[in-house]
C-alpha cells in the first residue's frame, strides 16, 4: 500500500474510532411527534424537527368540556403539566391524555 494510502486509511480509521465513541456523529436533528387522547380531547404545540440538546417544551390546551389529565410516551406518564420542557436527545412520540369533565 502506498504511503499516502496507508496515511489516509490510519486517518479514516480514527474519525470511525472518534465517531464511535461520542454523540456528536449521531444525528444532529430529532423529531418530535405529538398525539391527542381522545382526538377530541384538545389540542397540542410543538411538535416538530428540532436541534440535538434544544431546550423545548410542548403544550397541551384542553378543549370544551375536557381537561388536560397527563403526558405520557408510550406506557411511562412524564408530566401532570400541560406545559411539558425537555432537552431534545432522540426522536419521541408524546401523547397527551384528556379528560371529559361532568358539566354541571
Amino acid at each position: 500500500m502506498p504511503s499516502g494510502t496507508r496515511k489516509m486509511f490510519i486517518s479514516f480509521l480514527l474519525l470511525v474510532l472518534i465517531c464511535s465513541l461520542t454523540v456528536s456523529c449521531g444525528p444532529r436533528e430529532h423529531e418530535i411527534r405529538l398525539r391527542v387522547r381522545p382526538e377530541d380531547g384538545g389540542s397540542v404545540t410543538g411538535e416538530g424537527i428540532y436541534p440535538r440538546d434544544r431546550d423545548i417544551a410542548v403544550k397541551a390546551e384542553a378543549a370544551d368540556g375536557y381537561e388536560f389529565e397527563e403526558w405520557r410516551e408510550g406506557n411511562r406518564r412524564l408530566s401532570t403539566s400541560p406545559n411539558y420542557p425537555f432537552v431534545v436527545r432522540e426522536d419521541r412520540t408524546l401523547t397527551a391524555v384528556f379528560r371529559e369533565v361532568d358539566a354541571q
